[in-house]
């Protein structure tokens, strides 16, 4: 169960142990196909979440977290004793679709037994089923290029966020260096297939931003950004023939000799890096 604490241990060291104990809670399949492919995101998102939680003047307590899938960040958060509530539909993790992360039968026993509250509900049909002014942070990780009508979704969030709570948002930079060099190679910069937009039922990317766009964004729904940062967390790792993951870089491949090579680029451009985090604050 979470822990309870009236002084609760947000550190970098703690959480990171949190998440430790978390990926415990995987099926090892899931650890090696999934955890181990997003393990550096998610220790980047923690480290910022951890420093946030050092300049907010008070704690957050209730946490909402939309377009959950397996939910490893807010399990995370609910073992650090927060009170945790996650919605999504988990169309994508029905058992017969083999998901990288396991399936939303095996998500539910792991938020109960964290007293997580979960809903299943499309965050794109608006107005959610949560009172208004209840939440000290509400995160958006990997879902607003999903969404092909995001505003409906980021007037909910300032609707929910009590005053001074935080908004959370991770996402693609449409102005990464992969981008830019396949747009130079008449290549189409976006991270799906065109057939897969034309299918019945699409899961990728509707629209990727830059930082600029992002922050901009945020601005114009009422929210004062706080935290902007460019991330390549999520390729510190490595591919395996076998269609494993290992969480740290080897230099195992030809993929992975590109992979490096991308790294050394984007460090001395952090603009060209391939992710992007921004947290913004309600006004007060």
């Amino acid at each position: 169960m979470p822990r309870v604490s009236t002084n609760p241990d947000y550190s970098r060291a703690t959480l990171f142990a949190d998440l430790e104990k978390v990926a415990d809670e995987f099926p090892a399949a899931v650890r090696q196909r999934g955890i181990n492919r997003n393990w550096n995101e998610y220790r980047f998102v923690i480290a910022q979440l951890s420093h946030l939680f050092e300049l907010q003047p008070r704690s957050p307590v209730d946490y909402l977290d939309l377009g959950s899938g397996a939910g490893v960040i807010p399990l995370v958060m609910a073992m650090a004793g927060l009170q945790v509530t996650v919605m999504d539909t988990w169309n994508e993790y029905a058992e017969d679709l083999d998901n990288l992360m396991g399936n939303f039968a095996q998500f539910a026993v792991r938020f109960n037994k964290y007293g997580m509250h979960w809903t299943r509900h499309d965050i794109s049909q608006t107005p959610l089923p949560l009172s208004s002014n209840s939440f000290d942070m509400i995160s958006l990780f990997a879902v607003l290029e999903h969404l092909p009508r995001p505003r409906k979704v980021l007037e909910e969030v300032h609707r929910l966020l009590r005053p001074g709570g935080l908004l959370l948002v991770t996402l693609p930079n449409v102005a990464n260096l992969r981008n830019r060099l396949r747009l130079m190679l008449g290549r189409s910069p976006h991270a799906d297939s065109i057939k897969t937009w034309f299918e019945p039922v699409f899961f990728g990317h509707y629209r990727e931003m830059t930082l600029h766009e992002l922050k901009e964004t945020l601005s114009g729904f009422g929210f004062s950004v706080v935290a902007a940062e460019y991330t390549n967390s999520c390729h510190w790792n490595t591919r395996f023939p076998d269609g494993y993951w290992g969480k740290r870089y080897r230099l195992n491949s030809m993929h992975q000799l590109a992979k490096l090579l991308y790294l050394c680029a984007t460090s001395a451009v952090p603009s060209f890096r391939y992710e992007l985090f921004v947290a913004g604050k309600k006004g007060e």
